[in-house]
């Protein structure tokens, strides 16, 4: 699929469509799930009573296209216009899926858009909604390398705050590089470029490493385009602040071919030369999330700058530690309607999939405080410092806002570099805010959350799509074709307040194991630990012989006991052995595993008996099993394999390999959630000689 896009300015009407907000353009929708007795993936989404047929679309999360919806394929279903669920059995437990499902709706009565030439009439448009789902998906145990950049002036104030923040990312698996940067109160083209120079110093030592970056203090402020996403010709048409341009190394940064001194604001003004740049657009993929946690010239608040940084660290620390534990609900503050770009919609085709389609509260205040939330969402008629109907910089600078992933739009905010800027003025405010972005221009999509991950990758996502994630879609008599109205698509403006290395799942830390002790037997390795009260389970990893920090996962899926049996290790083999606690987390999306930093043993030599080591050997472990385990099993010399799951009377019901291996300890997945429970023989034959284990399924 491939729509007509319809860039543009003015804020879109439809006519006749005033029942419509950013819900009707969307697909509420959520994921569950089954093991047994076949895994299987269930969407499940709200009626609507327009809709005439839905498209089921599903693609590997790790490809994007972004340009295109060609990495979707061929719908996996269509489905009538009163289904309200899809179960996907064709998934594998351990695996994440991405979803995307469109309704196709047509209008009660005749319909009219506004397109360039003149009105349009509008015979069905397009909705969407989008999770990211699996089953037991296994933890990460790194997640890349945060660039922190503190604003000079801000280094020894905030010295306490940033160390405490540097411990909290290296417990969630981030290394950290710190650094410091220039602070810039004006926009200062020297500053920019020295700025962008330390980050490009550390980027390009490792230029395959995951990079996130947290901008502390005032930063300098890039500046780029000639563009007003709000639609405001011609007192906002100019330059926007634009962050990305710290991401980017390989784009076109021009500043020789824009004169334009219009905009009302001194900052907007865009002449060839200022060492304000060009461009509007993205020319390449952004690949680096970039946050930024600035509190300069909010003038309406009691607080200092110092202090309102040091506020937004506390808040930051206090979600980290657990103190802040918000509900899994989401507020909609939708203060616009019926414009046909259903800017609301951002909300709505993505936390379903994170807290679940009846979470969500539409016509609740933005500034309601009565409890804390994980999301929010309000858009509404802007200025630099308010939101029509939600509220202003009195409001927030006085006022908790309790959500803690908060959303907000209108006119002239969204550049948000401005003195009491909404967006500054809500990370900044009491309470718990420790993100905001500018979302609907263009559509922001949150599924990705539902699976852990960090909403520095929701940003990524805004920046670079074009049409693999689709806001509202019209088909009208002009556009057969289908018309697709995303302002603002891959714009340089697309920004992030608050730290973009956040997760819903930041706020339920993990405790490492302690107390790991590895010791060589006559047969095997053990390795013991204390237990960690709260976790689902542990993960066991081994050195590689001699050294190093490279370590092998042992166990397929997290033991529960506090000691493991090492068969697979080689005689006078040096090893260590490394445990993590693993918590297994349930959303709307599916469920999946977080791990913590690994409690690391002794370093020792194995010493196994050698006569010992010339003996087949075989267990299974967890035994009894449910959905998942492992077989570790040693062969004393090379040999050619059979090792299969028997029934009690001998028939094979499954081979686990068939074929050559290597003499030494082995492992292999067992595929436990594909049999009945009951007892089974596995079997181990190599060559003309074997063993058998039991094997019990109990679920």
């Amino acid at each position: 699929m491939r729509f007509v896009i319809l860039f543009f300015c003015m804020l879109l009407h439809v006519n006749s469509l005033s029942a419509q907000d950013g819900k009707g353009f969307s697909v509420v929708v959520e994921a569950s799930y089954k093991k047994s007795p076949k895994p299987a993936i269930v969407l499940t989404w709200e009626k609507d009573d327009r809709a005439q047929s839905y498209g089921i679309f599903r693609k590997d999360p790790q490809v994007n296209s972004w340009q295109d919806q060609s990495e979707w394929g061929s719908a996996i279903a269509t489905l009538g216009k009163d289904a309200l669920s899809f179960t996907d059995e064709d998934i594998e437990i351990g695996k994440a899926y991405e979803y995307q499902v469109l309704k196709n709706c047509t209008p009660a009565t005749p319909k009219f858009i506004s397109l360039a030439g003149g009105n349009d009439s509008v015979t069905s448009y397009l909705g969407s909604g989008y999770v990211l789902a699996g089953i037991d998906v296994p933890p990460l145990t790194y997640r890349g390398t945060v660039i922190l950049l503190i604003d000079t002036t801000m280094v020894i104030p905030l010295a306490a705050e940033i160390e405490r923040l540097e411990k909290d990312l290296t417990s969630e698996l981030w290394k950290v590089i710190k650094r410091t940067a220039p602070r810039a109160n004006v926009f200062d083209p020297q500053a920019i470029e020295q700025t962008k120079n330390i980050i490009r110093s550390i980027v390009e030592n490792n230029i395959n490493e995951q990079y996130s970056i947290l901008l502390i203090g005032r930063i300098p402020v890039p500046y780029t385009g000639l563009m007003a996403p709000d639609g405001h010709v011609p007192d906002h048409v100019g330059a926007w602040p634009a962050d990305g341009y710290y991401a980017d190394f390989d784009g076109n940064w021009d500043d020789v071919s824009i004169n334009n001194s219009g905009a009302s604001r001194e900052e907007n003004k865009n002449v060839a030369g200022d060492g304000k740049f060009d461009k509007s657009q993205f020319d390449i993929d952004i690949r680096i999330p970039v946050g930024r946690v600035d509190c300069y010239n909010l003038t309406s608040f009691s607080e200092n700058e110092t202090m309102l940084l040091k506020r937004y660290l506390d808040k930051n620390h206090a979600f980290r530690s657990g103190e802040i534990k918000p509900v899994y609900e989401a507020t909609v503050d939708d203060n616009f309607g019926a414009y046909g770009e259903g800017f609301s919609g951002s909300a709505y085709r993505g936390f379903g999939a994170l807290i679940g389609k009846s979470n969500i509260i539409a016509n609740r205040e933005f500034l309601d405080s009565t409890k804390t939330i994980m999301f929010s969402y309000a858009c509404g008629a802007g200025s630099y410092t308010s939101c029509s109907g939600v509220g202003g910089i009195a409001e927030f600078s006085k006022r908790p806002i309790t959500s803690v992933f908060a959303s907000i739009f209108g006119s002239y905010f969204g550049d948000w570099d401005s003195k009491d800027n909404v967006l500054r003025s809500v990370l900044a405010s009491r309470g718990t805010v420790l993100t905001t972005g500018w979302a609907a221009r263009p559509s922001w999509f949150f599924h990705p959350m539902g699976l852990g991950r960090p909403i520095g990758e929701v940003l990524l996502g805004a920046q670079n799509n074009t049409q693999q994630y689709i806001p509202p879609i019209y088909y009208t008599k002009k556009y057969p074709g289908g018309v697709l109205y995303h302002a603002g698509a891959r714009g340089t403006h697309i920004a992030l307040m608050g730290d973009p290395t956040l997760r819903m799942t930041s706020n339920l830390p993990i405790a490492a194991p302690k107390n790991v002790v590895s010791v060589s037997g006559t047969k095997d390795v053990q390795v013991t630990w204390d237990p960690v009260p709260g976790v689902s389970g542990y993960m066991v990893y081994r050195s590689s012989d001699g050294g190093g920090d490279i370590f092998e996962l042992l166990t397929t899926i997290p033991v529960t006991q506090t000691t493991y049996v090492d068969m697979t290790t080689r005689i006078g083999s040096n090893i260590a052995y490394q445990v993590r606690s693993v918590a297994l987390r349930e959303t709307k999306s599916g469920s999946f595993y977080e791990a913590s930093t690994g409690g690391l043993s002794n370093r020792l030599t194995v010493s196994i008996d050698e006569s010992e080591a010339k003996e087949i050997r075989i267990m299974c472990a967890p035994n009894p099993m449910s959905y998942s385990g492992s077989i570790q099993f040693v062969a004393p010399h090379a040999a050619l394999a059979d090792i299969t799951i028997n029934s009690l009377d001998g028939r094979v019901l499954k081979t686990l390999f068939k074929g050559s291996i290597e003499g030494g300890g082995h492992s292999l997945p067992i595929p436990a959630h594909e049999l009945a429970n009951g007892m089974y023989i596995v079997r181990v034959q190599l060559n003309e000689k074997s063993i058998t284990s039991t094997l019990i399924i109990n679920r």
